[in-house]
């Protein structure tokens, strides 16, 4: 919890510095910021898998996939957050392009994780209940049509549409599909890890 303490904080004043000097014109420094902002952001995401981690009595959170998972559902949430903004301001093509094949690569990315995971060895027995009531009982519908097909086929297909025939408006709305499917599959996910008894 201190050196995740310390993750947030970092994370907070890299980005306040950057909106401060984005908006008193410091283009320099705020260039200089952008790129310190990558760590901070995969130390703020990725710390999140390390604190799932230390519950070492739910077992279906111990994946060693957690992490990678974790980073990429937070560039999922970035490109989805800005993909709804640039319905709303002026971004570069370039811009909105990048976050269309962001949303549609780490669908694509996501989804094979989540598989791996799945279909790979469950070492306990605990790990085996907790996956099943995550896929096949308890919270089945919440992650196969919440987090697979709203929160990850579907911006992957409107990101698509987008990067072949334009319209922010795609990407907006593949954004906003992809911020509630990865609600919808975290939620699915802690409840499945949490649905089977510590002993």
């Amino acid at each position: 919890m201190a050196i995740g303490t310390q993750f947030i904080n970092a994370s907070a004043l890299i980005a306040l510095a950057f909106t401060v000097a984005g908006v008193l014109g410091l283009h320099g420094l705020r260039d200089a910021l952008r790129w310190a902002m990558v760590p901070a952001g995969v130390a703020l995401a990725g710390y999140t898998a390390l604190l799932f981690n230390q519950c070492e009595g739910r077992d279906l959170w111990q994946s060693p996939l957690l992490f990678v998972d974790t980073i990429v559902n937070a560039l999922i949430a970035g490109a989805a957050s800005l993909g709804l903004i640039a319905l709303f301001v002026h971004a570069p093509d370039a811009c909105t392009r990048a976050l269309a094949w962001t949303l549609a690569l780490g669908a694509v990315t996501s989804a094979s994780l989540i598989a791996l995971d799945l279909a790979g060895g469950h070492p306990t027995q605990q790990t085996e209940r907790a996956a099943l009531n995550l896929w096949r009982d308890l919270y089945a519908k919440r992650f196969w049509v919440g987090g697979i097909v709203v929160g990850l086929a579907l911006p992957a297909l409107l990101a698509t549409v987008f990067l072949a025939v334009g319209g922010t408006a795609w990407l907006a709305i593949a954004g906003v599909l992809a911020l509630v499917g990865l609600w919808f599959y975290e939620d699915a996910w802690v409840r499945a890890g949490q649905s089977v008894p510590l002993s």
